[in-house]
């Protein structure tokens, strides 16, 4: 399975909106010789499977884990993602159009087995409000520069689903050159607050009677280093939980 298709609803979000002419190719900021970058190198998930994140003019260009790399390249109608094995040969293509502002509005997905489509709409301040696939429709709600809430419609327009979050008053540093993707969907990964200004303190998922809470260690630097997810359900007549540990490096 492919990268970009795979990562749904991962441990982080958000790209800083730095300035290109501040940010040199591997993601270091280039600020007057302060050597502290926020981009992200690698993101490891529960000691298993890690991530490699390699950046362009600050945009996020290439993610490589596995013997597989999903390549971004951008240009200014459109990015384009395409996802190889170790050999080179193509397992899946993305096409996403952009808009005037640069943010991308749709993907096409083509991969080995699949085809599939999702449209994106946006508000006045370029934060997500809509994802389309089909019949089915996520509406994304913001308040204070973070999404509160992702209601899942059916094609009858019920609500199928929903999520909810509530955040810490630490603000998220975290910058994977995401800025004009809507990520935190299967074609964008890193995406759990959809570039929210907070950290996340909690995500209460409709079908569940209780929420995943989020714990962080942060460096010296004040960079969240790792990322600790605890999700708690019954077992029997004991509350039981289990944990997620994510961790990143920076460049």
């Amino acid at each position: 399975m492919t990268i970009a298709a795979t990562l749904v609803f991962a441990a982080c979000k958000k790209d800083n909106k730095t300035s290109p002419n501040n940010i040199n190719n591997n993601g270091g900021n280039n600020n007057g010789g302060n050597t502290v970058s926020n981009k992200v190198k690698t993101i490891t998930y529960s000691s298993s499977m890690t991530y490699s994140l390699s950046y362009n003019a600050g945009l996020l260009s290439k993610v490589e884990s596995s013997g597989s790399t999903s390549n971004y390249i951008w240009n200014t109608e459109a990015l384009t993602i395409t996802d190889v094995d170790s050999t080179g040969t193509i397992l899946a293509t993305s096409s996403c159009p952009r808009n005037s502002a640069g943010y991308v509005v749709s993907v096409s997905f083509s991969g080995v087995s699949n085809y599939y489509t999702e449209s994106y709409t946006y508000d006045s301040e370029n934060r997500i409000t809509q994802v389309t696939q089909g019949s089915s429709t996520m509406n994304y709600s913001w308040s204070g520069g973070n999404l509160v809430s992702v209601v899942n419609l059916s094609g009858s327009g019920t609500i199928a689903y929903s999520y909810t979050y509530e955040y810490l008053s630490d603000k998220d540093n975290r910058d994977m050159g995401l800025k004009y993707l809507p990520n935190g969907n299967a074609y964008f990964p890193f995406g759990n607050g959809y570039s929210s200004v907070n950290l996340v303190k909690s995500i209460k998922y409709s079908g569940l009677s209780y929420p995943t809470k989020y714990t962080y260690q942060k460096d010296g630097n004040g960079r969240v280093i790792q990322e600790t997810a605890t999700s708690y359900y019954m077992n029997g007549s004991v509350l039981d939980s289990t944990m997620n540990v994510t961790e990143y490096t920076y460049y």
